[in-house]
């Protein structure tokens, strides 16, 4: 029996047809494959939302993490070749660039000001200087001061090494006032603390909280200490893969906003999975509440290209990337922690390239 098909079936049946074979596995596209280091930060959480709502996919890419405890995991996994692209903070990459001057800052991503050294409940906080009547400046100095003889726990290498010398600026103090001890990671660390060890502590933001949580005040908060109390965080990868994967760096940077996108206007389903995320990787306990504070008041994610210059490359802006490396690079040269002029800024940072690449991408995509 033969069946004829008018003019109007052909072309239906062609359309079923066309849209069977792209949606065919066999037609599919083929993801590219990116090995990514992750670190289990509030900061990063946009990543697993790129990857839980498929933002990564949309952009032809197959992202596959790789879960690791710290910056400096991040940078010697990077160095040996084991991440394409990794989560890390450029305050922390001017400790590890002149062992690895291949590594390449790709994006900056956050602005985080809620650091804090915390001490012991007998310790006088910042907050309880201010409420004696001492000014802002004072106050951090005679906090910072307590420090003097004591045992601090933190991460030696990283960006919360860092924030103590920042204090330890503030009071006149040199690291030879004080003993600094290395924590494995900060899950470790906030534990060794919580059993006794140390005199002040700190790590990132879900320790912080969860000594909050224990009766332990922010004795030293991170606003005390000026320029050296923020921090940047965002991508890094090897020069080699800058120079050689540009367009899928892009890409994971348009993915980045989407996400943040996102999260500024869902936030009732986009937090509750980075706390589910955080929590599951730290023990930290953190509520969906405390996340909510969290990136109202401690953590700043621009939603675009154009938010993000205003933030990290515009000269005066108190976060511009260039200005506030250099004073921490130079506090870091002084103290020792970095051998001076062993670090090139202009050389290590390139996220302003692929950030004019973002933008001129998206407005690519732009239909008027």
């Amino acid at each position: 029996m033969r069946i004829k098909l008018s003019s109007a079936s052909l072309i239906v049946s062609l359309f079923i047809i066309t849209v069977l074979l792209v949606t065919s596995p066999l037609f599919a596209q083929e993801l590219e494959r990116v090995r990514f280091g992750l670190t289990p930060f509030v900061d990063y959480g946009p990543w697993i939302l790129a990857q839980e709502l498929g933002f990564f996919e949309e952009e032809g890419l197959d992202v596959q993490f790789i879960n690791l405890a710290s910056d400096t995991e991040i940078a010697e996994a990077m160095a040996a070749g084991a991440l394409d692209i990794g989560v890390q903070s450029p305050d922390s990459a001017l400790y590890y660039y002149p062992q690895n001057p291949q590594l390449r800052i790709v994006h900056i991503g956050t602005l985080f000001e809620g650091f804090a050294i915390t001490g012991r409940p007998e310790y006088t906080t910042f907050h309880e200087f201010l409420e004696m009547g001492l000014s802002a400046e004072e106050a951090a100095r005679e906090t910072a001061k307590q420090m003097e003889g004591k045992v601090i726990l933190t991460a030696l290498g990283s960006v919360h090494e860092a924030i103590v010398h920042a204090a330890l600026e503030i009071a006149d103090l040199t690291e030879n006032d004080v003993t600094i001890l290395d924590i494995p990671t900060p899950v470790e660390g906030v534990a060794a603390f919580l059993q006794g060890q140390g005199d002040f502590f700190t790590a990132g933001l879900p320790q912080t909280l969860r000594l909050l949580a224990e009766g332990y005040p922010r004795t030293i908060p991170g606003s005390a200490l000026g320029t050296g109390g923020i921090n940047l965080s965002g991508l890094e990868s090897s020069e080699q893969y800058f120079q050689e994967n540009t367009d899928t760096i892009v890409r994971i940077v348009k993915a980045w906003y989407k996400a943040v996108s996102y999260m500024h206007q869902n936030d009732t389903i986009a937090l509750p999975m980075m706390v589910q995320w955080l929590n599951e990787n730290t023990g930290a306990g953190i509520t969906v509440a405390d996340a909510r504070r969290l990136i109202t008041e401690d953590l700043k994610f621009p939603g675009s290209p154009v938010e993000a210059y205003y933030w990290f490359y515009q000269d005066g802006s108190r976060s511009e990337w260039h200005s506030k490396l250099s004073h921490r690079l130079a506090l870091l040269e002084k103290v020792g922690n970095v051998p001076e002029g062993a670090v090139d800024l202009d050389q290590m940072v390139v996220a302003g390239e692929i950030e004019a690449l973002v933008l001129e991408a998206m407005m690519d995509e732009l239909e008027f």
